[in-house]
Order: structure tokens, then sequence, then C-alpha cells
């Protein structure tokens, strides 16, 4: 059984930079990055030392106007892809999607 951790996280698109806000959950508030796939976990962007120990992490992957989600612990969901634009928010939890 997949053990569920509370986070919340509202993701933006800002220019040709991705921002993170964490709510609930994690040691960070804001996350900013360029880079088109990362590991974010609670304690911030992480490295694969990093990832054993983690209460949750995800890999994020980003297109044109896409995201992609690749939830590894801590969360519900398996895959999550959306669609975004510039300065548009969406929200993700534990358990996906959230409006």
């Amino acid at each position: 059984m997949v053990q569920v951790i509370p986070f919340e996280i509202i993701i933006q698109k800002k220019d040709d930079e991705i921002e993170l806000e964490c709510i609930k959950g994690c040691a960070w508030k804001k996350l900013t990055f360029s880079n088109k796939n990362s590991d974010i976990n609670e304690l911030g962007m992480a490295n694969n030392s990093d990832l054993k120990s983690s209460k949750f992490y995800f890999n994020l992957k980003r297109g044109n106007d896409k995201i992609y989600l690749i939830g590894n612990k801590g969360s519900a969901w398996n895959r999550l892809s959306f669609s975004i634009n510039k300065d548009q928010k969406i929200k993700i939890n534990q358990l996906g999607m959230v409006e």
C-alpha cells in the first residue's frame, strides 16, 4: 500500500521559468527554475541521494506549454500532465490536481 503524505503546491509558468509555491507539507516556500527536468521533494530540488529519505517526491518535466509530473513517492497519483499558459496557476496535492 502506498503511504500518501499531505502536500499542496501551486505551479505557475513565468516566461521561460516554472515557479513552484508550497502551501503545505514542504520546508520551502518558493522554487524557481528554468531547466526542463527536476526532481522535487519536501526539502526542495532534490538529487538522487536525497530521494531515498524523502517523504514525498516527484519529477517535473516541461514541454512547450505542458507540464508532466511523475509521482515517485508519497502521492496517490503516478502521472499528471496538463497544459499551462504564461501566468496560469495550477494547484496539485498528494491526490492530484485541485481547483
